[in-house]
């Protein structure tokens, strides 16, 4: 069922097998590690938080796939001295590299959760991109992957890292992304967050190198909207999104802010920049994400449902969604998610998939029609399972 881009080889030596495949206890069967790549050796500024080198892990196909996965990580952001403060006493390891192991594979996990699902490099968990080359771009800038600027003792250089990233696959990297036929650039919560700003910028720069290469972006539970908190006229995100914009040189999309001149940081939220995005993109979202909720409790089933048409009334402008009615947060990035969620009969893996060889996809969407929060028996259990045994 593979088009011809992603199996070109499928031949693999008896050796490479011995080398580069991990058995899982359970039967399953990986292709081997992540290889750990400084990014400070092609542009010294470009650095974590902390000043510590940029860092992405690189994990070749080795079926000769001409496919190749960009993964920005997610894992939120801060946007001013006290909440940076925060976030080194309490994540320390997003916002430096010094923690990193060498290698990652597929029984290694980072600091805080297991980010594998489309980064898994075997068939049971991954089945449609586990043969890809799979770039894994650390997050260590907490700034959406988009920040170009400093405050106080730290430095906030991701847009400046997704070029040297970018600029590193093509120029430096062996086997080269100038080989790659597709091209998929995603990202998961902050990630995601970072796919909105990036994705034309980093399209542009492959259209210079790579006319020919298929280009998309796959967006995975960052559809951030412009609502109050709970129970207050207080938008705690317009401020931050405002903050992010003048405290750290948050780089949004080019088009975007070219018509938002004098209010920028509107550049923040999906609704407002999606439309100004030329790159096809795939867009992923829970109907009840739990971070973007903005503090509304989940016993507040009425505020809920409020949010939830919120939802999808602005995804409609998507060309493509996939949107499970789930309590949670993040697909692509957990194995127990990623091919395991159903909607009308697909998995958000087959879902991307089938958008992936579509070569003009039409719009199309996986959207949950029942309402009440995890009323889809292939979510996850939650604090609303708690909620209905208390």
């Amino acid at each position: 069922d593979f088009p011809a881009y992603r199996m070109e080889n499928n031949k693999i030596s008896l050796l490479g097998v011995v080398i580069l495949l991990v058995t899982y206890a359970n039967g399953q069967v990986s292709r081997g590690n992540f290889i750990r790549v400084p990014l400070t050796a092609l542009d010294p500024l470009a650095t974590c938080n902390d000043g510590s080198p940029a860092t992405y892990f690189f994990r070749p196909s080795t079926t000769g796939s001409t496919l190749w996965t960009i993964y920005q990580e997610g894992g939120g952001f801060c946007y001013d001295e006290p909440s940076c403060a925060d976030r080194w006493e309490q994540t320390q390891h997003f916002m430096t590299s010094t923690l990193l192991p060498e290698i990652l594979n597929d029984t290694t996990s980072s600091p805080d959760v297991n980010h594998w699902g489309i980064n898994a490099g075997d068939e049971v968990d991954n089945p449609y991109f586990y043969e890809a080359n799979q770039v894994y771009l650390w997050y260590c800038t907490s700034d959406c992957h988009a920040g170009n600027a400093s405050l106080g003792k730290w430095t906030f250089n991701g847009k400046r890292v997704i070029k040297t990233l970018i600029d590193h696959l093509l120029h430096v990297q062996s086997p080269s992304m100038t080989s790659a036929t597709q091209i998929i650039l995603t990202g998961f919560s902050a990630g995601a967050l970072g796919t909105w700003q990036n994705a034309d910028f980093v399209g542009e720069m492959i259209a210079k190198e790579l006319p020919n290469t298929d280009y998309r972006a796959y967006a995975d539970s960052g559809w951030l909207m412009d609502i109050p908190n709970y129970g207050t006229n207080d938008n705690v995100t317009r401020a931050q999104w405002q903050a992010l914009h003048s405290n750290i040189g948050m780089v949004f999309d080019e088009s975007c802010t070219q018509n938002y001149e004098d209010e920028i940081w509107k550049c923040g939220f999906s609704a407002v920049v999606y439309p100004y995005i030329s790159t096809p993109l795939f867009v992923a979202g829970y109907q009840y994400d739990s971070p973007f909720l903005d503090g509304t409790p989940i016993t507040d089933t009425k505020a809920l449902l409020v949010l939830r048409e919120k939802f999808l009334e602005e995804t409609t402008i998507a060309q493509t969604l996939f949107s499970p009615n789930c309590y949670m947060h993040g697909i692509e990035a957990y194995n127990t998610r990623w091919n395991v969620i159903t909607v009308q009969n697909s998995t958000a893996a087959e879902a991307v998939y089938k958008w992936s060889i579509t070569k003009y996809p039409q719009k199309s969407s996986h959207i949950d029609d029942c309402s009440a929060p995890n009323c889809n028996p292939t979510c996850p259990f939650s604090a609303f399972n708690l909620l209905s045994l208390a």
